[in-house]
């Protein structure tokens, strides 16, 4: 997805990966391509497992072809779910779950697609990023 950003927010993942100081953060959004943390942060590899949260969070769902979509449309082309589950914990710290609506309001992230997961988010992502300047 990095490539494909602006060089704004380039800099702004290559200053957040790269640890740099949060004194010289607006020179690090304006300035010159650090091209050896860009360079590093292309091999790495990302999950996205914290990104379903968020668009789960504000009522949002991608599909399996890497849209986002509302959740209410979302239906079976969810590329993941967050199911309603029923929690009991123990004093003792022993968790016990299962499917069921609870008062809590408690879910459980479920990819429903694991082949399709890398790209839809991928896809879901990288068209959410390009749209910020």
């Amino acid at each position: 997805i990095l490539p494909y950003l602006s060089p704004r927010l380039q800099n702004y993942f290559i200053s957040m990966f790269g640890h740099k100081s949060a004194t010289r953060w607006l020179g690090d959004l304006c300035g010159a391509k650090d091209e050896a943390i860009f360079a590093a942060q292309l091999q790495e590899k990302r999950n996205m497992y914290c990104t379903a949260g968020f668009l789960h969070a504000v009522g949002k769902m991608v599909t399996c072809a890497g849209d986002i979509v509302d959740v209410a449309v979302a239906g079976e082309t969810a590329v993941f779910t967050f199911d309603e589950i029923e929690v009991r914990c123990k004093d003792n710290g022993e968790t016990r779950w299962k499917p069921g609506i609870s008062a809590s309001k408690r879910f459980i992230f479920h990819v429903r697609d694991v082949e399709a997961y890398p790209q839809a988010m991928t896809k879901a992502m990288k068209s959410l990023l390009r749209e910020l300047p």
